[in-house]
């Protein structure tokens, strides 16, 4: 059963987490970190949640709800598992910075220090935090879509 759509929509309403690039392209840093909870792992979440509700998938977890969503063949399998990838390298990259600023005795918080990941994993974050940019766009492309309804 598929949930009601004004409900997944409004979901969906709320993806926008504002640019988190600079006008050249680097990321805008507060005191040098970016927060990866609101410009990475809150456009996952949301989509996973939000196209979840609406295609009936009752998983908890955004792993499961993503790995369900792929299986339903509604479309934008690659930006899922793109979005699949990304979730596992940004909890790890949140767990190792807030297990760092613990030991550095610095409040924890939701912000990675950028300068201290390797030029790969920059290179990483910025290309998926890019992706992310367009999961609103994918979750209004999938809100009504099934497998009956791709190659119209």
């Amino acid at each position: 059963a598929h949930a009601e759509p004004v409900f997944a929509k409004l979901l969906g309403e709320q993806m926008t987490t504002g640019n988190p690039f600079t006008v050249f392209g680097g990321f805008q840093l507060e005191n040098g970190r970016l927060d990866i909870k609101k410009h990475g792992l809150f456009p996952i979440v949301a989509t996973a949640r939000t196209l979840a509700i609406r295609h009936g998938i009752c998983e908890r977890s955004t792993r499961a709800r993503l790995e369900q969503l792929i299986a339903l063949d509604i479309g934008g399998e690659p930006d899922m598992k793109a979005m699949l990838a990304g979730h596992t390298m940004l909890i790890g990259l949140l767990l190792a910075q807030q297990t760092h600023d613990i030991y550095a005795g610095i409040p924890v918080s939701n912000r990675v220090e950028i300068n201290a990941l390797a030029r790969e994993q920059q290179a990483q974050l910025k290309s998926l935090i890019k992706r992310l940019q367009s999961a609103p766009d994918l979750v209004r492309d999938l809100m009504f879509a099934s497998p009956a309804t791709l190659g119209q």
